[in-house]
Parts: C-alpha cells; sequence; structure tokens
C-alpha cells in the first residue's frame, strides 16, 4: 500500500488547503493590523484637524477681543459715554474671549522661542490694558463720572499729581493722545506681532501632524486595498484548483460509476489514489462477479444440458404457488435410453440429451421454462396456456417428436412420451401427480406421444 502510495503523484489537496489556510490567516492578520492602524490615524487626523479649527479660532478671538477692547475705550474717549467703559471690561471680566483663547494656544505649545512669544505678548497687552484703563480715568476725572456710573477698576485708578492739575480739555486730549498716538499702536503692533509670531508655529506644525495623519491614512488604506486584493487573488486561485483538481475529476469519477468504466488517473494526488484504488477494487469486483455468475450459473444450470436443472424445476414452481395465471406442466422421458447407451455409449447417450434439450429449447416460446430433471427425463413449465390452447400445445410438442426421430450426425433418433397438466389458477400440488399420469398413460399406449391429463386416467393408474 505505501508503494502504491508513492507511485501516485499530484497535488494533495490536504497540503494546498493547509498551505492556502496559513496564507490566508496572516493575511487577515495583516488586514486587521492595517484596518487597526488606518482607525487610529484616522482618530489622529481628527483629533488634528479640530486642533487645527480651534487654535485658527482661539487666534481670530484674540485679534477681535484685543480690538474690541480698543474699539470700546476709543469710544468712550471720544463719546464720554460711561457704557462704552463698562463694555469694555464687561469683556476684559467676564466674556474674557482673549484670556479663553490664550488656554487654548498654551494647551498646545510650540517651541522655547514660540512660548516666550507668546509670554511676551501677554505682559504687553496687560501693559496696554494699564495704559488704556489709565486713559480711562482721565475721562471720567474730567467728565466728572463716579459711583455707579464708572467701574470699579477705573475708580481705583490714582492720577499723577501732574495730570490732577490739567484743565478738563487737556485731560480729554491727553487721553485721546493716549489711546491714538503712534506710541499705542505700536504696542499693539508688538503684541500682534508676538501672537502672529506664537500662532504661526502652532499652526505650522499642527498643519504638519494633519499632512503626516493624511499621509498614514493613505498608506494604511493602500495597505488594505493591497492586502484585499492579495485575498482576492488568492481566492480565485482556490477556485480554479478546486474547479481543476476536484470538481472536475468529481464529475468524470461519478460518470465512471454510473458506466461502470475504469477511471483515468487525474485531478490531485486523492483522486488519483482514489482512482486507483477504485480501478482495483472494479477490476476484483468484475472478476468476482464473474466468478459468481459461473458458480450462480453452474448451480442453476445442467451441466450436460445447459437448461435448467432439478433445483432450478422446484424454485421456479415454489414462484408460481402464488400466481393466478394460468399454466401447463409438461413432464417429458426419452424412449427407450437405455438401449441408446447400450448401443452408441454414453457419449452417445450425451449427445442424443444435448439435442433433445436444444430442440425443446429451441421449439418452446422464450418465457417458458425447461428443465433437465433426472436422467433421460425432462419437463417444462408453460406460463400464460389455457384449456384453448391445448391443442396447439399438443401439436407442438408432436412436432418436437418428429424432428428428434430423424437422426443427426452426433445423434441417433429418439421419441419422447409427453405428458401434460393444466392448472386455471398458478402452480397447485397435485399438477405433477396429474403430469405423471398422463405421462405414464403415453407410455402404457406405446410410447411416442403425448396425452393430456384426464379424470380416467386416474382409474388406469390405479388398474
Amino acid at each position: 500500500m505505501k508503494q502504491k502510495n508513492k507511485e501516485c503523484k499530484g497535488l494533495k489537496i490536504r497540503s494546498f488547503n493547509t498551505f492556502m489556510i496559513l496564507i490566508s490567516c496572516v493575511l487577515y492578520v495583516c488586514l486587521l493590523m492595517a484596518t487597526v492602524y488606518a482607525s487610529r490615524n484616522y482618530e489622529q487626523l481628527t483629533t488634528t484637524a479640530d486642533n487645527y479649527i480651534h487654535l485658527e479660532d482661539a487666534a481670530r478671538n484674540i485679534t477681535k477681543a484685543s480690538d474690541y477692547l480698543t474699539e470700546q475705550v476709543r469710544l468712550y474717549a471720544e463719546t464720554l459715554d460711561p457704557k462704552h467703559a463698562r463694555l469694555y471690561f464687561e469683556e476684559a471680566n467676564h466674556t474674557r474671549r482673549r484670556e479663553h483663547a490664550l488656554e487654548i494656544m498654551q494647551q498646545h505649545p510650540g517651541d522655547h522661542f514660540r512660548e516666550e512669544s507668546l509670554e511676551l505678548a501677554v505682559q504687553h497687552s496687560n501693559a496696554l490694558m494699564i495704559r488704556e484703563i489709565y486713559a480711562m480715568k482721565l475721562v471720567a476725572t474730567a467728565e466728572g463720572h463716579t459711583g455707579e456710573a464708572l467701574p470699579a477698576e477705573v475708580e481705583r485708578v490714582q492720577l499723577n499729581a501732574s495730570d490732577l492739575a490739567l484743565s478738563r480739555e487737556e485731560m480729554l486730549n491727553k487721553a485721546r493722545a493716549m489711546l491714538f498716538d503712534a506710541e499705542y499702536q505700536e504696542m499693539k503692533n508688538t503684541i500682534y506681532g508676538h501672537l502672529d509670531y506664537f500662532t504661526e508655529g502652532i499652526l505650522r506644525a499642527t498643519e504638519s501632524r494633519l499632512v503626516g495623519g493624511l499621509n498614514g491614512l493613505s498608506r494604511s488604506i493602500y495597505t488594505q486595498r493591497l492586502l484585499m486584493s492579495i485575498l482576492i487573488i488568492l481566492n480565485v486561485i482556490t477556485f480554479l484548483v478546486i474547479t481543476l483538481l476536484v470538481v472536475k475529476p468529481l464529475k468524470v469519477f461519478l460518470q465512471c460509476v454510473q458506466e461502470r468504466t475504469l477511471f483515468t488517473p487525474t485531478g490531485a494526488y486523492e483522486f488519483r489514489y482514489l482512482a486507483r484504488v477504485y480501478n482495483e477494487i472494479s477490476v476484483r469486483s468484475d472478476s468476482l462477479a464473474a466468478s459468481e455468475a459461473f458458480l450462480r450459473k453452474k448451480a442453476e444450470r445442467d451441466a450436460l444440458t445447459g437448461i435448467l436443472n432439478r433445483y432450478m424445476f422446484h424454485e421456479v414452481r415454489k414462484l408460481l404457488v402464488e400466481s393466478t395465471a394460468p399454466l401447463a406442466l409438461v413432464l417429458i422421458d426419452v424412449d427407450k435410453f437405455k438401449e441408446i447407451n447400450d448401443t452408441y455409449g454414453h457419449a452417445g447417450g450425451d449427445q442424443v440429451l444435448i439435442r433433445v434439450a436444444q430442440t425443446l429449447k429451441d421449439s418452446l416460446r422464450g418465457r417458458d421454462y425447461v428443465f433437465r430433471i433426472g436422467g433421460d427425463e425432462f419437463a417444462a413449465i408453460l406460463p400464460d396456456v389455457t384449456a384453448e390452447q391445448t391443442d396447439t400445445i399438443q401439436n407442438k410438442l408432436r412436432h418436437i417428436n418428429e424432428i428428434l426421430q430423424q437422426p443427426t450426425e452426433t445423434a441417433a433418433g429418439v421419441s419422447l412420451s409427453i405428458g401434460i397438466a393444466l392448472s386455471p389458477r398458478g402452480y397447485h400440488g397435485k399438477l405433477y401427480e396429474q403430469a405423471d399420469k398422463a405421462l405414464y398413460w403415453v407410455k402404457e399406449h406405446g410410447r411416442n406421444g403425448c396425452a393430456l391429463y384426464r379424470e380416467e386416467m386416474d382409474q388406469a393408474s390405479a388398474e
């Protein structure tokens, strides 16, 4: 068996499946890792994009808050309306857009120099607010705004002696000069410069991370597509291999089984091995079937004449017991067979028996049963024979007698004594006895003839 296994060649489906499963598992693990990596890149990209938007908003809010404070303090100096002072401190103390924006920016620190620039911007902004509050104090003093009309921060500011000595117009002019002169604008520009430098660095770093996240996500998606393409190719290869090495050979194998032909080894190793085993079994099975058929024929057929033997005579009778169709039983003896053996020897007698069997078989119908039940005794069971057909049957049997009386080159001429019994419904227990009585009657009346059983033959047989 091991030697036959070595002789079988071809791709093993088990090995192929194991290999494909391992490769697929590796690819699926890689695909899972690429998916996780892509998910992380996406989350990082989303976070970076949100941070970028928040930083841009924070930068705009700082500028808006600073411009709003400048606008309110200047309006107070121009219109002398205390509500602008209150709006100024509403923004500075409660809305605090500048402080909130700075907190957001400080959560995303840049390099050391840019952080120092942010600190300098805060310091200059605080200095500018001191200047603006002092200018509001000058306006409030000139207009006599005190109490609830004036914010507490302005109320607490103390003017120096020289400014207290100024007249109303001089105080207002100085306040406006502090808010509109070149020094004031220079301070604001310095603040904006430090803020722009810090903001530019943070936005640039955030943008760099954003680009890196996009590149990482792009690489992850590319990797996923590559792995999916490889998996699809593997599936196609698996489908083709299964089709060529399994499905097609399986169809051929089934066809060979149905047609009972040998299977040409093809396809995978397993099918080649199966073909070898199947062919061996098929050959052995055919040989065994032929042997069984030979033994069965030997058991069912008479060895000399080739017609059915006595055993099959009993078996057929058993089968016809339950039949409801009419039939005829014919018993046949070769007349004076002992004299033929004495004259021509046993070989000559055998040739006579062979000729009688062949003549009976050729002359009767194909569905009739012909048996050799003894040395020179024959029998025939004729299904579907009624009483109306007895003349036809007797004439046929007489014709058989006429044929056999003519000698041939190999066999001497003989005559037959024939007894016939009819049954209207299948085979019954007295049928053989009745046919035997008819046969006895023929022998008693000179042999060489046939007779149909009649009741009066019972009395003749008794006598």
